[in-house]
């Protein structure tokens, strides 16, 4: 297997001649290739090579170039708090909507209750004013019914 690699204006240069390549892993560091040098212009751009020659069939031949970018803290920490208080934000109005909604119901069941208390029949309700001794007798006669009615029950117990 050989690997050479091409930047634009320039001849390839050849990187890796002639290696086994049965399980093989390179790793090709940004500071002896910069890559992505010039953003502006495309004469950055870098081309890589995979020559596979000399095998026997049957091969599986797999080839893969990664590349893993540097986590931007700031990027992921306004990311994720700006996901988050939009979250916290529709719980909020969805909040409010359901307390509306409660409001609704609770004023709904208060006019159906007071619709059926308007339509009972009303009747007339004689007072009779007592004197104070009248008061004494009927507190003494209730007393000793329920003096009564409390010693039968006991009794029955």
């Amino acid at each position: 297997m050989d690997i050479s690699v091409k930047r634009a204006g320039s001849p390839d240069m050849l990187i890796l001649v002639g290696v086994n390549c049965s399980t093989f892993r390179h790793r090709f560091p940004k500071t002896d290739y910069q890559f992505g040098h010039s953003p502006d212009d495309n004469s950055s751009l870098t081309t890589f090579y995979v020559f596979v020659h000399d095998f026997q069939p049957p091969i599986w031949i797999q080839i893969a170039f990664s590349q893993y970018p540097k986590l931007n803290l700031q990027q992921f920490f306004i990311t994720f708090s700006s996901c988050f208080l939009l979250l916290l934000l529709m719980a909020a109005v969805l909040w409010k909507i359901k307390q509306k909604y409660d409001m609704f119901r609770r004023r709904q069941r208060l006019f159906v209750e007071m619709e059926q208390m308007a339509s009972r029949p009303f009747s007339q309700v004689r007072i009779k004013e007592y004197g104070l001794i009248e008061m004494i007798l009927i507190h003494i006669r209730f007393s000793r019914r329920y003096w009564s009615i409390s010693k039968t029950a006991k009794v029955l117990i």
